[in-house]
Protein backbone atom coordinates (compact mmCIF):
# COMPACT_ATOMS: atom_id res chain seq x y z
CA UNK A 1 0.00 0.00 0.00
CA UNK A 2 2.94 2.16 0.90
CA UNK A 3 4.46 1.82 -2.46
CA UNK A 4 1.01 2.06 -4.74
CA UNK A 5 0.82 5.51 -2.48
CA UNK A 6 4.32 6.70 -3.48
CA UNK A 7 4.18 5.94 -7.01
CA UNK A 8 0.86 7.32 -7.33
CA UNK A 9 2.34 10.43 -5.46
CA UNK A 10 5.55 11.31 -7.62
CA UNK A 11 3.13 10.67 -10.46
CA UNK A 12 1.18 13.07 -9.55
CA UNK A 13 3.31 15.59 -7.88
CA UNK A 14 4.81 17.27 -10.95
CA UNK A 15 1.84 18.87 -12.42
CA UNK A 16 1.11 20.72 -8.84
CA UNK A 17 2.62 23.94 -7.44
CA UNK A 18 4.47 24.66 -4.34
CA UNK A 19 1.67 25.16 -1.87
CA UNK A 20 -0.87 21.88 -3.50
CA UNK A 21 2.40 20.46 -3.13
CA UNK A 22 2.78 20.67 0.63
CA UNK A 23 -0.92 19.65 0.81
CA UNK A 24 -0.12 17.03 -0.79
CA UNK A 25 2.68 15.53 0.77
CA UNK A 26 0.43 15.47 3.93
CA UNK A 27 -2.26 13.61 2.55
CA UNK A 28 -0.59 9.94 3.11
CA UNK A 29 -0.61 10.70 6.90
CA UNK A 30 -4.01 11.03 6.46
CA UNK A 31 -4.81 7.93 4.57
CA UNK A 32 -2.31 5.49 5.96
CA UNK A 33 -4.46 4.83 9.28
CA UNK A 34 -7.26 4.29 7.03
CA UNK A 35 -5.24 1.63 4.91
CA UNK A 36 -3.97 -0.22 7.96
CA UNK A 37 -8.29 -0.07 9.24
CA UNK A 38 -9.26 -1.70 6.02
CA UNK A 39 -6.58 -4.53 6.08
CA UNK A 40 -7.75 -5.04 9.72
CA UNK A 41 -11.29 -5.04 9.21
CA UNK A 42 -11.46 -6.55 5.25
CA UNK A 43 -13.62 -9.25 6.45
CA UNK A 44 -16.37 -6.99 8.29
CA UNK A 45 -19.05 -4.38 6.66
CA UNK A 46 -16.52 -1.88 4.95
CA UNK A 47 -18.29 0.92 2.90
CA UNK A 48 -17.01 4.56 2.64
CA UNK A 49 -20.41 5.66 4.82
CA UNK A 50 -18.85 3.51 7.40
CA UNK A 51 -15.12 4.23 7.26
CA UNK A 52 -15.92 8.35 6.83
CA UNK A 53 -17.49 7.75 9.87
CA UNK A 54 -14.74 5.44 11.95
CA UNK A 55 -12.26 8.64 10.92
CA UNK A 56 -14.78 11.39 11.19
CA UNK A 57 -14.27 12.41 7.64
CA UNK A 58 -17.07 13.36 5.32
CA UNK A 59 -17.47 10.89 2.41
CA UNK A 60 -16.58 12.89 -0.21
CA UNK A 61 -13.36 14.33 1.42
CA UNK A 62 -12.62 10.73 2.21
CA UNK A 63 -13.37 9.67 -1.43
CA UNK A 64 -11.28 12.21 -3.23
CA UNK A 65 -8.43 12.40 -0.61
CA UNK A 66 -8.32 8.26 -0.79
CA UNK A 67 -7.96 8.38 -4.87
CA UNK A 68 -5.60 11.56 -4.94
CA UNK A 69 -3.14 9.65 -2.56
CA UNK A 70 -3.53 5.70 -3.98
CA UNK A 71 -4.29 6.52 -7.28
CA UNK A 72 -7.90 3.69 -7.27
CA UNK A 73 -11.05 4.22 -5.10
CA UNK A 74 -11.47 3.45 -1.73
CA UNK A 75 -14.09 0.16 -3.09
CA UNK A 76 -11.17 -0.95 -5.51
CA UNK A 77 -8.30 -1.12 -2.62
CA UNK A 78 -10.96 -2.81 -0.21
CA UNK A 79 -11.78 -5.66 -2.75
CA UNK A 80 -8.58 -5.90 -4.06
CA UNK A 81 -7.59 -6.27 -0.31
CA UNK A 82 -10.41 -8.82 -0.28
CA UNK A 83 -9.57 -10.88 -2.99
CA UNK A 84 -5.69 -11.21 -2.06
CA UNK A 85 -6.86 -12.64 0.82
CA UNK A 86 -9.61 -14.68 -0.38
CA UNK A 87 -6.68 -16.19 -2.88
CA UNK A 88 -4.58 -16.90 0.42
CA UNK A 89 -7.79 -19.02 1.61
CA UNK A 90 -8.10 -20.97 -1.43
CA UNK A 91 -4.27 -22.13 -1.62
CA UNK A 92 -5.02 -23.34 1.74
CA UNK A 93 -7.90 -25.33 0.78
CA UNK A 94 -11.36 -23.38 1.69
CA UNK A 95 -14.07 -24.33 -0.51
CA UNK A 96 -15.13 -20.80 -2.48
CA UNK A 97 -18.51 -19.79 -0.40
CA UNK A 98 -16.46 -19.95 3.01
CA UNK A 99 -13.41 -18.44 1.45
CA UNK A 100 -15.91 -15.33 -0.19
CA UNK A 101 -17.91 -14.91 3.55
CA UNK A 102 -14.50 -14.88 5.11
CA UNK A 103 -13.47 -11.99 3.54
CA UNK A 104 -16.83 -10.11 3.58
CA UNK A 105 -18.72 -10.64 1.27
CA UNK A 106 -22.57 -11.73 1.87
CA UNK A 107 -22.56 -13.09 -1.53
CA UNK A 108 -21.06 -15.89 -3.20
CA UNK A 109 -22.31 -14.75 -6.40
CA UNK A 110 -20.64 -11.80 -6.03
CA UNK A 111 -17.79 -12.71 -4.36
CA UNK A 112 -17.75 -15.18 -7.70
CA UNK A 113 -17.98 -12.31 -10.42
CA UNK A 114 -15.26 -10.38 -8.33
CA UNK A 115 -12.71 -12.71 -8.52
CA UNK A 116 -13.23 -13.49 -11.74
CA UNK A 117 -13.06 -10.20 -13.35
CA UNK A 118 -9.80 -9.36 -10.52
CA UNK A 119 -7.93 -12.53 -11.39
CA UNK A 120 -9.49 -13.56 -15.08
CA UNK A 121 -10.85 -17.27 -13.68
CA UNK A 122 -13.81 -18.23 -11.56
CA UNK A 123 -12.46 -19.06 -7.58
CA UNK A 124 -12.76 -22.42 -8.36
CA UNK A 125 -10.07 -22.61 -10.94
CA UNK A 126 -7.63 -20.65 -9.24
CA UNK A 127 -8.61 -23.20 -6.24
CA UNK A 128 -7.67 -25.97 -8.89
CA UNK A 129 -4.75 -24.03 -10.24
CA UNK A 130 -3.45 -23.65 -6.88
CA UNK A 131 -3.62 -27.32 -5.70
CA UNK A 132 -1.94 -28.26 -8.82
CA UNK A 133 0.95 -26.08 -8.63
CA UNK A 134 0.92 -27.35 -4.62
CA UNK A 135 1.07 -31.12 -5.69
CA UNK A 136 3.45 -30.41 -8.20
CA UNK A 137 5.90 -28.14 -6.25
CA UNK A 138 5.64 -31.06 -3.53
CA UNK A 139 6.53 -33.95 -6.30
CA UNK A 140 9.61 -32.32 -8.00
CA UNK A 141 10.51 -31.81 -3.93
CA UNK A 142 10.44 -35.22 -3.32
CA UNK A 143 12.01 -36.28 -6.85
CA UNK A 144 15.09 -33.80 -5.62
CA UNK A 145 14.90 -35.41 -2.44
CA UNK A 146 14.94 -39.20 -3.80
CA UNK A 147 17.48 -37.77 -6.01
CA UNK A 148 19.53 -36.24 -3.44
CA UNK A 149 19.50 -39.56 -1.62
CA UNK A 150 20.45 -41.85 -4.46
CA UNK A 151 23.41 -39.48 -5.25
CA UNK A 152 24.63 -39.77 -1.53
CA UNK A 153 23.94 -43.85 -1.39
CA UNK A 154 25.81 -44.13 -4.92
CA UNK A 155 28.94 -41.80 -3.16
CA UNK A 156 28.86 -44.07 0.11
CA UNK A 157 28.93 -46.98 -1.74
CA UNK A 158 31.84 -45.92 -4.05
CA UNK A 159 33.54 -44.81 -1.10
CA UNK A 160 33.02 -48.45 0.71
CA UNK A 161 34.49 -49.40 -2.84
CA UNK A 162 37.27 -47.76 -2.58
CA UNK A 163 38.53 -48.90 0.65
CA UNK A 164 37.76 -52.76 -0.66
CA UNK A 165 41.18 -53.73 -2.51
CA UNK A 166 41.36 -53.78 -6.21
CA UNK A 167 41.41 -57.83 -6.57
CA UNK A 168 38.06 -57.72 -4.41
CA UNK A 169 35.72 -55.65 -7.12
CA UNK A 170 33.85 -57.90 -9.23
Amino acid sequence: AEILIKLNFLLTSSNNNREEQREIEKLPEKIFPIIQYIQEHYAEDLSLESIAETFYLSKSHLSRTFKKVTGVTLNTYISTVRIFKAKSLLRAGYCVNIAGELVGYKSTSYFISLFTKSEGMSPKQYAKAATFATEFKWYTSERQNDDIKEEACNADIAGRTALIPPSCHA
